[in-house]
């Protein structure tokens, strides 16, 4: 299986701030998903790297993209998962910035009862 990593692409943007950058960032998170099956212990992390890369262009469908790809990851990682917390919290950090996107209360109380959690 081949190895896929965004966080390489991920911290060439945040030092550049190319936008090709943070497209390739977001491609090799979506190919990394495609490569792993569902059950995959590092499934649930691709799905997260995917979120993050996401919220990094900040559109709305973007956003909206990476609340669902944040959620694929809590879900699937379980609360047995060592990444369990960090993908809870990025899910959290998903919601508000959909919330101060699109102002949507409902994103803000799912955050909020996530971060009670």
């Amino acid at each position: 299986m081949p190895t896929l990593t965004t966080s390489g692409v991920g911290f060439s943007f945040q030092l550049r701030s190319d936008p090709a950058d943070r497209d390739e960032s977001i491609t090799t998170a979506r190919a990394a998903c495609a490569a792993v099956p569902q059950g995959h212990w590092l499934f649930p992390a691709f799905q997260n790297n995917l979120s993050l890369a996401l919220r990094r262009r900040g559109n709305a469908a973007d956003l909206d993209e990476a609340v669902s790809a944040a959620r694929t990851a809590v879900r699937t990682a379980g609360r047995d998962h060592k990444g369990a917390d960090l993908f809870r919290t990025n899910l959290t950090a998903a919601l508000h910035a959909c919330f101060r996107n699109a102002g949507n209360w409902s994103d803000l109380r799912e955050a909020m009862r996530l971060d009670e959690e």
